[in-house]
């Protein structure tokens, strides 16, 4: 098993200053001087004329491939660099578990710790993956001294209330501070579905792909308490960008060609839905969807990026607009700054403790109040189609 290495490619820029003006600073002596470090600097998509918000609209066709492209370019770059995938990770098969379910964990997982090698780590992933038959093994496992996490037994539990499986990746219950230690749930339900996934390694592969980005999105606050629903992320980030970010790798790396992965937007885009506003349970969990019947016309779209940024967003129906219109967004800010810009978004806020309109500009180039109309823009027309 791997042991974890955790290497850090992030820098500070304290204080926000420019170098002319921290020349200034220096010279009022040594005793003054502050640590300068460099925030590390996503790469943009290495095509013969790059995306900007200048061109963004009329090149709104060409996003797709280009975010496409630029998944695979980075990974395999980061796969170049030295301990990319020193990540120490356990994954624990349930007895009745067909050998073909998740055959090919290790090789998914090397992928992603490719993708986001330049974030911040994990200090371990632990991953139990079982039938309904084998439910009483998993939470039997949970007091095994290897997991030792028996407060996760709800979490396993509410998953699989019934045969009908569901999946969970949460962070460990009551983690210290400082740590990150990812525990999953991973069902052997994720059948071929019609019109989507063609085999069980397609939907669960685009399973792990998805739900590994929010493992990655919430660990960037590793360094806060994050015992409960509403700190770091939750607190920071506008959630246009949850769903968005995760659904990047599940509509790339699950797929071995361009052809096959925009065969795939059609449903998810026009296929947008809200949740019911009245289905809310007692902790305030949307358990019904409706179809989104709203014109997303370029004021629509943008007031729902706007909206994204209301403290507990992701407890608003229109959090679901996520996986449609918040991924259209986000495919926007990939074609300009790279797959691994949005990520270091969260990672300047979290890590740092970066405001998001400073972290916005300074990786994209202007501000979020400028960018904001142009990705509404964006949004509407590549709905519409």
């Amino acid at each position: 098993m791997k042991k974890l290495a955790l290497a850090t490619a992030f820098v500070l820029i304290l204080a926000g200053c420019s170098p002319a003006k921290d020349a200034d600073t220096h010279a009022l002596g040594s005793a003054e001087k502050e640590p300068v470090m460099e925030l590390f600097q996503p790469i943009p998509p290495d095509i013969e004329i790059p995306v900007t918000w200048d061109n963004l609209l009329e090149r709104s066709d060409e996003l797709s491939k280009i975010v496409y492209d630029d998944v695979y370019a980075t990974v395999k770059r980061n796969k170049e660099t030295p301990g990319y995938n020193d990540i120490a990770y356990q994954i624990y098969r349930g007895p009745n578990l067909e050998d073909f379910h998740y055959k090919e964990m290790d090789s998914w997982l090397d992928d992603l710790f490719a993708l986001y090698a330049n974030s911040v780590q994990p200090d371990n992933e632990i991953y139990i993956m079982f039938p309904y038959k084998d439910l009483e093994w998993a939470v039997d496992l949970l007091s095994d001294p290897r997991v030792n996490h028996q407060d996760y037994e709800v979490i396993i539990r509410n998953a699989n209330q019934d045969a009908n499986q569901g999946a969970r990746q949460n962070a460990v219950p009551g983690m210290t501070p400082g740590t990150w230690q990812g525990i999953w749930v991973l069902p052997a339900t994720l059948g071929p579905e019609p019109g989507n996934y063609r085999s069980f390694a397609e939907h669960e592969e685009a399973t792990v792909n998805h739900e590994y980005a929010h493992q990655a999105q919430h660990r960037q606050w590793k360094d806060e308490n994050l015992d409960g629903p509403n700190f770091g992320m939750n607190v920071d980030a506008p959630c246009f960008l949850w769903e968005g970010m995760a659904s990047i790798p599940e509509r790339t790396l699950t797929y071995n060609n361009f052809k096959d992965s925009e065969e795939t937007m059609d449903g998810r885009i026009r296929g947008a839905y809200l949740y019911d506003p009245k289905s809310a349970d007692e902790l305030g969990n949307f358990t019904v969807t409706m179809q989104l019947e709203d014109k997303v016309t370029v004021e629509y779209a943008t007031d729902y990026l706007q909206t994204s940024f209301e403290p507990r967003c992701w407890k608003g129906n229109q959090y679901a607009l996520g996986y449609s219109l918040g991924y259209l967004a986000t495919e926007g800010l990939v074609a300009i700054g790279g797959v691994e810009s949005v990520m270091d978004l969260l990672t300047r806020m979290g890590k740092y403790d970066i405001a998001w309109d400073e972290a916005f500009s300074g990786i994209y180039g202007i501000s979020w109040d400028q960018a904001l109309p142009i990705l509404g823009e964006l949004v509407s027309k590549r709905y519409k189609g």
